[in-house]
């Protein structure tokens, strides 16, 4: 969360320097970097606090058995 703090700060300092037109094309090429990982980190973000409601869900029970499945299943080697 921290991370996509910084990146919201730093998109938001590169989009004032285009405001007041000290914008060059590194500038421009920092803002979209920023812009993507803020969005990526954002996608992540949701995808973790899906993937742990989820598990909230399983009981133990239903956890080891799906657990001792999938290390069957990687173990038929």
């Amino acid at each position: 969360i921290l991370l996509l703090f910084f990146l919201l700060l730093a998109s938001v300092f590169f989009a004032s320097l285009a405001m007041i037109n000290e914008f060059g094309a590194i500038d421009l090429v920092f803002l979209m970097i920023c812009l993507l990982l803020l969005v990526m980190g954002a996608i992540n973000l949701g995808l973790l606090f899906k993937q742990i409601r989820i598990l909230k869900s399983f009981s133990k029970e239903e956890m080891k058995e799906f657990l001792s499945q999938r290390m069957k299943k990687y173990t038929k080697v």
